[in-house]
């Protein structure tokens, strides 16, 4: 049971909503219930006056689709595929520079090349197919990527169809894990004798480098039903050239880390229940199973109106929130493909475009908080839950004047996961606790 004990002043007030009234507690102390009439006030006059309600709301939704998601000099390098009859298919592809290592890139005249190795942090993996074969191919982009361009996801780069490096593998269970490519030796004498003469690259101006050999594009074979990610930061990834000198053995390592790099995801929702929606860039797009999605990388976000609670309040006088949670309940998801971690409610203009102020997006906050708040996705209810207590007082005192927000995956997600949410018709409600003068 809930107990309110409650010092109270009555106030009528016509902020934003003729209906609403607004009873300003004191102190409010709130311990569990859901029926009018349990509740214990010890107050001055007739306690009976004051009932408290519990009711859920739901939510109205629909879908945008983004189309201009920034991935230059991303974490994590993506590359494979996904399919799903919700979602359609994604094609994921990533093109990146490579450079020098903290040593100093120097050799000699009289040594013999060995080998050039690839060897990728794989930190992400997800769809269902990861269990089997994994392949996907590395070739040599035939066109400059630069630190200071404008990539999105629908970026591409020029690169030759003719691999220079296979590889076949399985991933184990913990996904953190090294994978070797062995880079065609071809390609591999070319860097090693340009990096033999300082004329040709210079070892202390990394762009003589990156003007000889431009960099690698992965590519995922397409019958992979899954996407993996490198982790291009990670100290376990780079391009290790080999060489003899005398009996000995050297090598140098190139990195991926403080490059150009970028992330392309392709999607075709061709029969699915989005088929028309890739054509509608930041427009209202209403899917006839009524269902809600997100999709990261892909920059597919929910829509969400507080009508339905504004119209339900429209109907009571003299009523106080006393918290607000926005609940999210989803299906259990399939093997290799959790939902994103958590999600944030961010305002949007009449393009549906996120509001920035000061380099942030704006957004529901942490109720006494300037913080985002962020429903935190629980595995074991299957669900996400916040608190919006304040946020959903404001709006019906007519504060907001916009009743909708869009639901986004982490900013991190957005460009270095494809991680899915779907969520059935019904399923995003509003938990309200509310007070009211019988």
């Amino acid at each position: 049971m809930t107990i309110w004990n409650h010092t109270i002043i009555y106030i009528t007030s016509s902020l934003g909503r003729t209906h609403y009234g607004l009873l300003i507690l004191v102190t409010l102390f709130l311990f569990a219930c859901e029926e009018p009439n349990e509740i214990g006030l010890e107050l001055t006059g007739d306690p009976d006056r004051i009932g408290a309600y519990y009711q859920e709301i739901e939510l109205s939704t629909n879908l945008i689709n983004n189309d201009s998601t920034f991935t230059l000099s991303v974490q994590r390098l993506l590359t494979g595929n996904t399919f799903k009859e919700e979602f359609g298919s994604l094609t994921a592809k990533s093109f990146t520079q490579y450079g020098y290592s903290s040593a100093r890139l120097e050799i000699p005249e009289d040594a013999e090349y060995d080998s050039l190795v690839l060897y990728i942090n794989s930190n992400y993996a997800y769809g269902t197919g990861i269990s089997g074969i994994q392949s996907f191919t590395v070739h040599e982009l035939t066109e400059d990527l630069y630190d200071t361009a404008a990539y999105f996801t629908f970026s591409t780069a020029e690169y030759d169809p003719n691999p220079i490096g296979t590889g076949d593998f399985i991933l184990p269970e913990r996904r953190d894990t090294v994978l070797t490519f062995k880079i065609d030796d071809v390609y591999g004498n070319r860097l090693f004798e340009a990096a033999q003469d300082t004329n040709a690259i210079d070892p202390d101006d990394v762009s003589t480098l990156q003007e000889l050999f431009k960099g690698f594009a992965f590519v995922s074979d397409a019958g992979n039903n899954s996407v993996v990610g490198i982790s291009a930061s990670s100290d376990s990834t780079f391009l290790r050239l080999y060489w003899r000198e005398d009996t000995v053995n050297h090598s140098y390592p190139f990195e991926f880390f403080g490059v150009a790099n970028f992330n392309q995801i392709q999607t075709d929702r061709t029969g699915s229940p989005l088929d028309g929606i890739e054509d509608q860039h930041y427009q209202d797009f209403f899917p006839d199973n009524e269902k809600s999605y997100i999709q990261s990388g892909a920059d597919l976000v929910t829509k969400l109106d507080f009508t339905p609670m504004l119209n339900f309040f429209d109907t009571i006088e003299y009523a106080t929130i006393n918290q607000t949670l926005i609940s999210i309940t989803i299906d259990e998801p399939e093997f290799n493909e959790l939902p994103p971690s958590y999600l944030y409610f961010y305002f949007h203009d009449e393009n549906n475009k996120r509001i920035k102020d000061l380099g942030q997006f704006l957004g529901i906050l942490q109720d006494g908080s300037t913080d985002l708040q962020r429903a935190v996705y629980d595995e074991e209810n299957l669900l996400y839950e916040a608190p919006i207590t304040i946020f959903s007082d404001r709006l019906i005192q007519g504060t907001y004047s916009d009743t909708t927000v869009l639901m986004y995956p982490p900013e991190f997600g957005i460009t270095n996961t494809v991680n899915q949410l779907l969520v059935n018709p019904g399923n995003v409600v509003l938990k309200i606790h509310y007070s009211k003068v019988k």
